[in-house]
């Protein structure tokens, strides 16, 4: 099949001792991009570390070690790969929102990071217009990053314009859910999240706290569905 030849093609580049660089970080580029789609998510890392290694100037090796860099939860890495691929496609939609993802993990961890506070901010506001804020992910990144900077109002409503451009979408809906005053509406808020495709992990620990909010101890064993 046509993935089986470009393997081959990828290996047959490595292969060759005489292979200029350029050509072996994009072959190993591709090669971690097919490990990617069969999800053996540490060994596409591994190949893709060895392409960047072969050229560090290839964005399309760098982009790919971000990428799954942030999928496997390494945000430092992740975000010094991503920066570098996105100033080289400013318009790159998906890789600035990979960056401002792992920027505000980072910051997650450690918010006294104000430098990547900032640069989250601006990377937020490159995707805001480039999607013309019509991208849940990105309202619902702002409104993380600013749950995190403290002002739980704004993040609130940034949450909100994520669910107004897509009603269904599971991290906003968490998000509203774990910041809310009222537990019904929290409650129900869950409840649409629980129907997504990945419903977010966190789900049942806030279905608990809001169970809880209302005295509803009885319910707290059982599954989400039962919401």
């Amino acid at each position: 099949g046509e993935v089986d030849a470009a393997r081959s093609e990828f290996e047959a580049v490595l292969a060759d001792a005489g292979s200029p660089p350029s050509a072996r970080a994009l072959a190993g580029a591709g090669l971690a991009r097919l490990a990617e789609a069969d999800l053996r998510l540490e060994e596409a890392l591994a190949t893709a570390w060895t392409a960047v290694e072969a050229d560090p100037e290839s964005i399309p090796a760098r982009r790919v070690r971000g990428d799954l860099a942030a999928a496997l939860g390494h945000h430092e890495l992740a975000a010094g790969d991503l920066e570098i691929a996105a100033l080289a496609d400013e318009a790159d939609l998906e890789c600035a929102l990979r960056l401002a993802s792992s920027l505000v993990a980072i910051l997650d961890a450690d918010p006294r990071a104000a430098d990547r506070a900032q640069s989250a901010a601006r990377i937020l506001a490159q995707c805001l217009r480039l999607s013309g804020e019509r991208d849940p992910r990105a309202l619902h990144a702002r409104g993380r990053l600013r749950e995190i900077l403290g002002d739980a109002g704004r993040a609130v409503e940034d949450y909100g314009l994520a669910l107004e451009r897509d009603p269904e979408h599971g991290p906003s809906l968490l998000a509203r859910a774990r910041l809310s005053t009222d537990p019904t509406s929290a409650l129900a808020d869950l409840e649409r999240a629980a129907r997504a495709a990945l419903p977010p992990p966190e789900l049942r620990l806030e279905r608990s706290r809001a169970l809880l909010l209302l005295g509803r101890v009885r319910s707290l064993g059982k599954g989400i569905e039962h919401l």
